[in-house]
């Protein structure tokens, strides 16, 4: 029997084809407010999603290697990703064309409790090469939607992103996205930001959009308080977004992306430390 289900992320559209339930591909939880098809997607994207009885090998010439949980091969006009958490039992291999619009997911399936990996790394590279095709980018970021006004709280690993997020879940007229990973696109002259179902340590992930109303930097300080950057801080955000450098027009689509976020955006640097007051500093900005 085959399933299919529809998954969208940040307008973006993922047809998915597989012989396993999301149920049994154990991930039914992580995209349950991610089903549905969006009115009008930017892109779409058909996946079929294979099971492997043995271990699926990528094929072709490594061309990127971030040195953490995946790697690209370029085959011919197309690609294979590999990506691995762990052991044998958590690998998979993402077969694309050059537009990646049509993949082919191929996983070898293990024991009681097993998760596929289309949960986690998956999805998420998908979403990092579509999203620089539709005028956008993924972030390491958390995402506010306080009153209507999309706030993005950038930084990396330790940071204090999800802190940040928890803070925020209380507060009236709040609408925490996610608490790691936030999608960004420019459409005419709003930036939008959208939350994605990539959480982090705080594990909050909401099918949910905004206008971007500031970009936060955020660094760990003794102090409380917060800067406005000027346009030439670009390559302060640019460390913290998740650009697709192994192609050339995916990164002069990136590069250009930043630049317009920039433009529309105002960016700010935030030192803090984890109180509650940071909310209302914040807030003053707006």
């Amino acid at each position: 029997m085959r399933h299919k289900f529809y998954i969208s992320i940040a307008d973006i559209l993922i047809e998915v084809e597989s012989s396993l339930s999301l149920k049994e591909m154990g991930i039914e939880k992580r995209y349950a407010s991610f089903l549905g098809i969006p009115k009008n997607p930017f892109a779409r994207v058909h996946l079929r999603w294979e099971e492997s009885l043995e271990e699926p090998r990528a094929m072709g010439d490594l061309i990127f290697d971030p040195g953490s949980i995946w790697r690209l091969f370029r085959n011919g006009e197309g690609f294979y990703a590999e990506i691995r958490y762990g052991g044998e039992e958590n690998k998979a291999v993402i077969i694309a064309d050059k537009e990646w619009d049509n993949i082919v997911m191929k996983e070898k399936r293990g024991k009681d409790g097993w998760q596929s990996v289309f949960g986690i790394g998956g999805g998420e590279i998908i979403l990092r090469v579509k999203m620089p095709i539709t005028g956008g980018l993924v972030f390491h970021a958390a995402g506010i939607d306080y009153n209507g006004q999309g706030i993005m709280i950038v930084g990396h690993s330790g940071e204090g992103k999800s802190t940040m997020a928890n803070f925020w879940k209380n507060e009236p007229n709040v609408i925490v996205m996610s608490d790691d990973r936030i999608a960004v696109r420019v459409i005419g002259d709003e930036v939008f930001c959208y939350g994605t179902p990539w959480g982090g340590s705080a594990e909050i992930a909401s099918n949910h959009s905004v206008p971007l109303r500031a970009i936060l930097l955020l660094e760990k300080s003794p102090e409380i308080e917060i800067h406005p950057l000027p346009p030439f801080a670009t390559p302060m955000l640019l460390a913290r977004a998740f650009i697709p450098w192994w192609d050339e027009h995916l990164l002069e689509l990136s590069m250009k992306s930043i630049h317009d976020i920039i433009a529309r955006v105002p960016l700010y640097l935030l030192r803090w430390r984890p109180k509650q007051e940071a909310l209302n500093l914040i807030k003053s900005i707006l």
